[in-house]
């Protein structure tokens, strides 16, 4: 795991997030047409036939996305279980509140407490990144 590939997780959410609304708009594009067919057998009654789908393009745009939807869903798990498996709480929580949880340093040394300061959490953060 890098530190590149930890600080991007909140993009990645991002991006997530425009590919699912994205999705959403072309499954909202489905063709919808009414025929008209008959039964295969006497009495031949007419009927209307209600018929949907997508364009070709549609579809292989759709997969496209669902394809990539999957890869970040993938990519976004695996940073969450590399924070998870941090074992030193502290860094853990920082790391967690920052980089997942999109939180200021003053808000992590808020949430932290006792005597943890805007810079020092910002500083433990940072020599855990160096580690990696």
């Amino acid at each position: 795991m890098t530190p590149e590939l930890i600080k991007s997780y909140i993009k990645l959410e991002y991006e997530l997030d425009d590919l699912v609304e994205e999705i959403k708009r072309i499954r909202g594009q489905r063709a919808v047409s009414v025929v008209k067919g008959s039964c295969p057998d006497y009495p031949y009654t007419e009927h209307s036939v209600k018929v949907s789908g997508y364009k070709d393009d549609a579809i292989s745009q759709l997969m496209s996305l669902l394809e990539k939807r999957d890869r970040l869903k993938a990519q976004m798990s695996e940073i969450r279980q590399f924070v998870d498996s941090i074992p030193d709480v502290k860094v853990r929580r920082i790391v967690k509140l920052r980089y997942i949880y999109d939180k200021s340093w003053n808000e992590i040394a808020d949430r932290l407490g006792k005597r943890n300061t805007e810079n020092s959490v910002r500083k433990i953060c940072e020599r855990f990144l160096k580690k990696l």
